[in-house]
């Protein structure tokens, strides 16, 4: 048993790291599915009237795989903006995630401009991506990666915010502006899945390692 336990804790420990979701820390790999029941710590503020819902059914994955949904009433006020964002799991030190990635679609009537802003309230600076997931009303699901590259960013400094982000927002923005607030009004519905935080190649290279590593540790109990 004792044996046993060794060659595979070196495995199970790469895939821990890089693919659990940390309560207060992003680290690469990791991932918010949206099949555990909750919004996996994504809100639109206390005040909107149309807070992120999970649904259980219709993700990219179909029947039984869940996302999570967002939706703005176009109106002056709280819940007028297409706005998510996350305080929890997606918040410190990014400089090792070039990228992240998500599946969208747009559920509802007008086109959707995605963008991501990486905020760090300590400083008041703000980064947003350069990259942009373009939306047709009531399209399918599709796959975007958006490039965390310093030159791939815009706003404040990358070192005062990437360094240490305190809030990563998902939001419609066709301008580019690098604050939620100077986001427009719109009236939309937005599906959300599978946002990954993209490991660098070593990291990834270490994670099929160990995935390796585990897959032979197994077979080999089973042929001995």
């Amino acid at each position: 048993m004792l044996s046993r336990l060794h060659c595979t804790i070196p495995a199970l420990t790469v895939m821990a790291a890089l693919s659990a979701s940390p309560a207060l820390a992003v680290s690469p790999g990791q991932s918010d599915d949206f099949n555990d029941g909750t919004t996996e710590g994504w809100s639109t503020g206390g005040a909107s009237p149309n807070p992120p819902v999970n649904v259980p059914n219709g993700g990219p994955d179909g029947a039984g795989d869940g996302f999570l949904e967002l939706s703005s009433n176009g109106a002056f006020g709280p819940g007028g903006k297409l706005v998510a964002f996350n305080l929890s799991g997606w918040t410190g030190d990014f400089t090792n995630i070039p990228a992240i990635s998500m599946d969208l679609d747009n559920l509802g009537d007008t086109d959707l401009v995605i963008r991501l802003i990486l905020e760090n309230g300590a400083t008041s600076q703000a980064l947003v991506t350069e990259d942009a997931a373009t939306l047709r009303a009531h399209g399918d699901w599709q796959t975007f990666t958006f490039s965390l590259a310093v030159d791939r960013l815009s706003g404040g400094s990358y070192a005062d915010v990437m360094g240490n982000v305190t809030t990563l927002t998902i939001t419609h923005n066709p301008a580019g502006v690098n604050a939620r607030s100077l986001t427009p009004n719109i009236a939309a519905q937005l599906g959300v899945d599978n946002i990954s935080a993209v490991p660098e190649p070593r990291a990834a290279a270490m994670m099929i390692a160990g995935l390796l590593a585990f897959a032979v540790t197994a077979r080999s109990r089973r042929h001995p």
